[in-house]
């Protein structure tokens, strides 16, 4: 049981983690292409 709690976590984990990166690499990406 300790095992799977510690895996869903990991995975809600890197799910947030997915998140931020696009909330924050997508405006920069954004802004860059634009800027050419």
């Amino acid at each position: 049981m300790k095992i799977l709690a510690g895996t869903l976590i990991h995975i809600r984990f890197l799910g947030m983690m997915m998140k931020i990166i696009k909330i924050v690499i997508v405006p920069i990406g954004a802004a860059l292409s634009g800027a050419r």
